[in-house]
């Protein structure tokens, strides 16, 4: 078994020191990025300033185990701002042991805070933060404060804003919702939280790949800047092997010149005039010169003839008159807006982006027209009939034939830009330096070439002229070309071709000769671009250099690594806590296997389906099957993290049935029980009363700590109240004890009459009428079946009886509570709205029929107490 500091043994210097550094943070600053890139640099022989020693991976520098102090404890969260609509003042708690069980209706803002804790903490998933959408203006960035205490510390707070990092202690407590449930069901899932030395790994790698990607870049931009082939030393390529690209200092030589080097190539010059080879290599060079500036020629001559004059010039007109159309139709329509320049190009840009927008954001498509209360594309605010009505305006004017008409010429006109400055017309010192040789051959010659180099300059000049006229809008007067020398060109290459064909007919002359004069040709030429050659020498030697950079950071020892040691280490363990949290879930009916990998250094698993055909565990499980395999998945994971860091559960029990929701919330119970800080936000009521079940059924107790969310009636959400439950959970005493606060807000000399008291009263009976109906269930009936719970209690039937007057009781009641919480009553039977004093005495009546029933089961359960056992027997 081979460890970390074994493995590092062999590696370069470079990449030992940058262990080191990741090995001693949490994250790798840019600093020490940096620093790693410049050791590699030097390492590949490229210069860095200062001295950068390299400080190898010690057992020193490897931590203890993650988890050997302790977890972090989240302690409150809030207040939040810029969060959805929740309110600015408000602070959700955390009971620092046992389990903090926080429920809130869909829409009271508890998402809100659950998204807040998944951005700081860890989550497969994470949930963008947005303000309040229904706003005027966009929202800053999302802000809060966080109160965590560390492993024997105070409790510290901290203020986050979103965008900046997360705060590392808190990125050990596990975020799981539906959404990363399901990421472990639709693709591979990256083990989290490994053994630190695969993880010290796992971040090297990391670091390989983006830098590799850096020096990438760097050499790409140095290909790119030296693409073209140079004329002098035909090795200074970007495709010249390393080892190829001359010194700098046989690029001094070659390029050395002086008198007596000068003399000898005239002499040779010469003495070669008279070979018939070196006339007929020479002959070749001209024609091939020649061809190449023909052909360029006729290419920017047919480009820039008079008829594409024309013709570009009518195109210039016809967008000019059709964008004056345009604008004249703009401002007729729109002279009723408020912003000046509405239709303008600028305008129609804008209005094609933002529509673009809202189809691709499954909005509205382009061709589909925009309705009253539809979110606008530009400012997000819900469309009036006059919003939508603007828009369709600006849709007919987009799709208008003025509009159309304008773009296709603007298009037109474009490409004519375009096709002009795609033109290869050489310049005038290049075509020098081609002609040369042609020149020096006699004065016929020197005339052709001026001659040529009049008519480049006229097709410079007309191309000039036209792309002028295409920015200005106005086409302006073009000068005629000179006398077209294309066929002048012509002639002479044949000429030319002729002549060389003419001298290598004859017999051979001194091979070494001319071998001589091209080297010291070239050697001439060298001299006089010395400096460029040297420079691209220099930036094609760094190009080389950073290839080999990026060579040296190949991920592929990193994964063998980080492959074998998770297979010591981290693959046996997992597999064993997935299959034991499958069989805790009842999921052991379906067959499966644990499928692991590495890419790049990261190290991933898939729970997969052991079928001998291909199918994807979506496609195959049910719902709650996916849902359960997911949590199985989390609960594996968690259960491998040392130093029992915290859980955060959203809501993650969707599509499961009765019994697997009764086996997660007893296993959140037992993670609880280990020692962890447990978490929970739900909506949902069955397993809200689940997890309150399983922590008082635990041997001992598991603290429980239940906080409700909310939406205030003045329009807040996310209002937090402390060991409290939502109304349908309370007890009948509970219920009683809200509806004794209600009463008391009730003003004394309210007018019955107002629809303010209709309300307020209304609201009242509605509560009375639930818990007279809760009071049938927990009290008469002694809780022997209760509403979302799957037992039937045959012991509590001891305390059971219901007597005539109990039955007239409750009708009597119910039929006055009824009337007064909102049943539509005959228009003939309008009964009046009780005072405050009425409404006390009906609340009266509930709580004098409570205490007395409570007493009576009190009583019978003494009495049916006798006969669970039999009687006792008479002595003789």
């Amino acid at each position: 078994m081979t460890t970390l500091l074994e493995w590092s043994a062999d590696l370069p210097e470079w990449a030992r020191d940058a262990l080191r550094r990741i090995a001693v943070s949490d994250a790798l600053p840019q600093e020490d990025r940096d620093a790693v890139k410049a050791r590699i640099r030097i390492a590949q022989g490229i210069a860095v300033n200062g001295e950068h020693p390299c400080v190898p991976l010690g057992e020193d520098h490897l931590p203890a185990a993650a988890g050997d102090g302790g977890a972090t404890i989240l302690c409150g969260l809030g207040p939040v701002q810029n969060v959805d609509r929740l309110a600015n003042d408000q602070e959700l708690r955390m009971a620092v042991e046992g389990i903090t069980l926080v429920y809130g209706h869909n829409g009271s803002g508890k998402s809100g805070y659950a998204r807040v804790a998944k951005k700081l903490c860890q989550a497969r998933v994470v949930d963008a933060l947005r303000g309040d959408v229904f706003a005027d203006a966009p929202a800053p960035p999302a802000e809060a404060r966080v109160r965590y205490r560390m492993p024997n510390q105070e409790v510290r707070e901290e203020r986050w804003l979103d965008g900046e990092a997360a705060l590392t202690a808190l990125k050990r407590i596990n975020v799981l919702d539906s959404a990363n449930a399901r990421a472990y069901i639709d693709r591979e899932s990256e083990i989290t939280f490994l053994p630190r030395e695969i993880e010290i790994v796992t971040r090297l790698g990391e670091l390989y790949s983006a830098l590799s990607t850096e020096f990438a870049r760097e050499a790409d931009a140095i290909a790119q800047q030296y693409r073209v082939a140079y004329a002098v030393g035909r090795s200074l390529v970007p495709a010249t092997a390393f080892a190829e690209i001359p010194s700098e200092q046989s690029l001094r030589d070659a390029g050395a010149w002086d008198e007596v080097k000068a003399q000898e190539l005239a002499d040779l010059t010469a003495m070669l005039s008279q070979d018939p080879r070196a006339l007929a290599r020479a002959r070749r060079r001209i024609s091939d010169s020649l061809t190449a500036l023909a052909d360029s020629y006729e290419t920017a001559n047919s480009g820039l003839s008079d008829e594409r004059v024309a013709a570009i010039s009518a195109r210039i007109a016809s967008a000019r008159t059709t964008a004056q159309a345009a604008a004249l139709s703009a401002r007729e329509r729109f002279a009723d807006q408020v912003i000046e320049g509405t239709g303008t190009n600028a305008w129609r840009l804008m209005f094609e982006h933002a529509r673009q927008f809202a189809a691709e954001s499954g909005l509205r498509q382009q061709d589909e027209a925009f309705q009253e209360g539809d979110p606008c594309p530009t400012c997000q605010n819900p469309l009036d009939a006059a919003g939508a009505q603007r828009l369709q305006r600006f849709d007919d004017f987009v799709h208008s034939r003025a509009t159309a008409n304008a773009e296709a010429a603007r298009n037109a006109l474009d490409q004519e830009r375009e096709t002009l400055q795609g033109l290869q017309i050489a310049a005038g010192d290049a075509t020098a330096r081609a002609l040369a040789e042609y020149r020096a051959l006699g004065e016929a010659e020197a005339a052709t070439f001026n001659a040529a180099i009049d008519f480049e300059a006229g097709l410079r000049h007309r191309c000039a002229t036209l792309l002028a006229g295409i920015e200005t809008g106005q086409a302006a007067d073009v000068a005629a070309l000179p006398d077209n020398v294309v066929g002048r060109l012509r002639a002479e290459i044949v000429r030319v071709d002729a002549e060389a064909a003419a001298f290598e007919a004859r017999p051979d002359g001194d091979p070494a000769l001319a071998a001589r004069a091209a080297e010291l040709r070239d050697a001439k030429r060298l001299s006089e671009e010395l400096e460029a050659a040297l420079l691209r020498r220099a930036e094609l030697v760094l190009r080389q250099r950073v290839l080999n950079c990026k060579a040296a950071l190949a991920t592929e020892p990193v994964s063998r690594f980080t492959t074998q040691r998770r297979r010591e280490l981290v693959t046996p363990e997992l597999r064993r806590r997935i299959e034991d949290e499958v069989k805790r879930l009842d999921l052991s009916h379906i067959p499966l296997r644990v499928a692991e990998s590495t890419s790049r250094g990261r190290n991933f698993f898939d729970l997969a389906l052991d079928t001998r055909q291909n199918a994807r565990k979506s496609q195959v499980l049910s719902e709650g099957e996916q849902t359960a395999l997911g949590l199985a998945c989390f609960l594996a994971e968690i259960s491998r993290i040392p130093g029992n860091h915290g859980i955060i559960v959203d809501d993650p029990v969707s599509s499961l049935d009765h019994q697997r929701l009764r086996k997660v919330a007893e296993r959140l119970v037992d993670e609880a029980t280990a020692g962890r800080q447990i978490i929970v936000f739900t909506h949902n009521l069955v397993f809200y009363q689940e997890v309150i079940s399983a922590a008082a059924a635990h041997n001992p107790p598991v603290p429980l700590l239940q906080n409700l969310i909310c939406k205030s009636d003045a329009g807040g959400f996310g209002i937090v109240t402390e060991n409290d439950e939502p109304w349908i959970a309370k007890k009948v005493a509970q219920r009683i004890e809200v509806l004794r606060t209600k009463l008391a807000t009730i003003p004394n000399e309210a007018d019955r009459e107002s629809e303010a008291y209709r309300a307020l009263a209304k609201d009242f009976y509605t509560d009375l009428r639930e818990t007279w109906e809760r009071l049938v269930e927990e009290v008469l009936l002694g809780g022997v079946v209760e509403r979302y719970g799957a037992a039937v209690k045959t012991q509590s039937l001891k305390g059971v009886v219901v007597e005539d007057e109990d039955y007239r009781t409750i009708f009597h009641a119910m039929r006055r509570v009824s009337e007064r919480s909102g049943h539509d009553m005959p228009a003939g039977r309008q009964i009046p709205v009780p005072d405050k004093a009425e409404i006390g005495r009906d609340l009266d009546a509930i709580v004098q029929y409570r205490t007395a029933a409570n007493h009576r089961k009190n009583r019978l359960e003494q009495q049916r107490r006798a006969l669970e056992n039999p009687p006792a027997a008479q002595v003789g």
